[in-house]
């Protein structure tokens, strides 16, 4: 016996009552929204109940394994604050790990797998299958035909030992089923309560002929060696509970207590859809929701607390968590909720100079993430912070703050030429002069301020509306925005004169240039 098996069967004695919860992803795509509320469960029980959290890497499927998968999952772990005390660190890009338990990922325990699998052998309750793949599917398609569940029909399970061996010498390709007995066992769930199986499976295989275990057998074997306590994982899995308490049996272990968790699906009630991305919990952070707002939106898709529409901190979550809170039916996704804990969320950080400053940064990063950090209005601090002032208690997210409608004319911005003013009138630079000379003595410069100058015609003789939309050309190349006197407000005085006057010059320059090209077609008429 190695070491390493030593130091494991050690450690898992020592550790026999403790609660120790598991997230165990199988890395086959971008992070699912569920699989990111697993993970928080898990992580809220063991907090909670002062254990261990554990991240499992369950790489077993190698024909649908994706390398960024495993990236997808440690990225959104970690933005969640959801730390593993064992497990791959999520920290590095590397495959090192932290933990008495390891390897963490299931592709480098094959020889433990191995080892369990002849145990079985050897006590009768599995056997070596030779059929192929063709046979196989021959049963598939015959059983499709007459309308039944397909099986396997046990022909490998009563072969000789020698018929086993002189295969074996021949070395033909094999995997290995369990010698399933019926009815297998009952269980109680601690959120579905008792469950009684109805599987009409034949024989399962629990190593494949590429010699990597199957999901039934992996985390059976790895949950016993690394003395998972709960096991919280999604409905999905219910229906195949009573086969890996079979294994459990066969095997003469104890198995973990289990609690399966509800589905999520969309407001409309139906499955989450990966092409607008709600399926995908990344997919609410790039839209700019806080991580904490996402946790706090889907634990009420699923319970666990007895009130869900207020804001927690992670450590709150974790303190209030009640495993028998847990509700059976699906949740959906709401997102009218989702957008009230947002604004809870930057409501909370602004009433703090720590949480103001923390907007700030968080603005700049939106910013830079469009690389707008170096165009138009200048991005300092002072500019930033006035902005926050001014929509904090409007916007959902700190996104908003800068890359909403309301905001983008101030970091994408172009001098309009001409042709953006034909509709409008055929002189603007008088409109724009006279924009200048009002907003350059207005005082204060303030929003009512601004309005009221703009709109008092007997100083000025413009027609109001024209005015303000002229204006509203020289600022913005957007077609949505805030009111004329919002933008101006929010651009302040010197960046608004200076964009007024940076729109008469191309004017000019344009006007200049329709001259010269006038009277060059003229020329080349004569």
């Amino acid at each position: 016996m190695t070491r390493s098996r030593v130091v494991m069967i050690f450690c898992c004695r020592m550790c026999t009552n403790a609660v120790r919860t598991r997230f165990a992803p199988s890395p086959t795509g971008i992070m699912h929204l569920g699989g990111l509320r697993t993970a928080l469960y898990n992580y809220m029980f063991a907090v909670k109940n002062n254990g261990k959290f554990i991240l499992r890497i369950e790489d077993t499927d190698q024909s649908r394994f994706e390398a960024k998968a495993i990236e997808s999952i440690k990225y959104n772990l970690r933005i969640s604050s959801i730390i593993p005390d064992e497990g791959p660190d999520i920290f590095d890009h590397s495959e090192t790990e932290k933990g008495s338990f390891g390897p963490y990922n299931q592709s480098q325990r094959l020889e433990i797998y191995h080892e369990y699998a002849e145990k079985l052998i050897s006590t009768g309750n599995a056997y070596r299958c030779f059929c192929s793949s063709h046979r196989l599917n021959v049963l598939k398609h015959d059983a499709f035909l007459k309308k039944q569940i397909p099986r396997y029909d046990g022909r490998c399970r009563e072969l000789s030992e020698e018929d086993v061996n002189a295969r074996l010498s021949r070395n033909e390709k094999h995997t290995i089923r369990m010698k399933l007995q019926h009815p297998l066992p009952s269980f109680e769930d601690i959120v579905f309560g008792f469950n009684t199986s109805v599987s009409e499976e034949g024989d399962f295989v629990i190593l494949k002929s590429d010699g990597f275990p199957t999901y039934h057998f992996a985390n059976v074997i790895d949950d016993h060696l690394m003395r998972i306590s709960h096991v919280l994982r999604g409905v999905e899995w219910l229906t195949s509970t009573s086969k890996h308490l079979f294994i459990y049996k066969c095997l003469g272990i104890n198995p973990p207590k289990f609690a399966h968790l509800p589905l999520i699906n969309s407001e409309s009630g139906g499955k989450l859809s990966k092409r607008d991305g709600s399926a995908y919990a990344s997919s609410f952070f790039e839209k700019g929701y806080a991580p904490i707002v996402v946790l706090n939106h889907i634990i009420q898709t699923g319970g666990g607390f007895e009130h869900t529409d207020h804001l927690r901190s992670l450590e709150e979550l974790c303190q209030d968590f009640d495993l028998n809170r847990l509700t059976r039916h699906p949740g959906c996704l709401n997102q009218g909720k989702l957008d009230a804990l947002s604004r809870e969320h930057v409501r909370k950080l602004w009433s703090s100079e720590d949480g103001k400053n923390s907007i700030v940064e968080e603005m700049k990063h939106w910013l830079a993430s469009e690389h707008l950090d170096t165009v138009a209005t200048p991005i300092d601090v002072a500019t930033l912070s006035k902005l926050a002032e001014e929509r904090v208690h409007n916007v959902r997210t700190v996104r908003d703050l800068v890359l909403s409608d309301e905001t983008i004319f101030l970091w994408t911005w172009t001098p309009p030429g001409r042709h953006r003013f034909m509709r409008l009138t055929s002189n603007p630079n008088r409109y724009i002069d006279t924009a200048i000379d009002i907003l350059s003595k207005c005082e204060p410069f303030t929003k009512c301020e601004i309005q009221a100058r703009l709109k008092d015609r007997s100083a000025h003789g413009l027609k109001t509306g024209k005015l303000f939309r002229v204006i509203r050309e020289c600022l913005s190349f957007h077609k949505s925005g805030p009111p004329v006197a919002d933008m101006i407000a929010i651009l302040g005085k010197d960046q608004t004169i200076q964009r007024l006057r940076e729109s008469v010059n191309v004017l000019r320059e344009d006007r200049e240039l329709y001259k010269q090209l006038k009277q060059t077609h003229q020329l080349s008429d004569e």
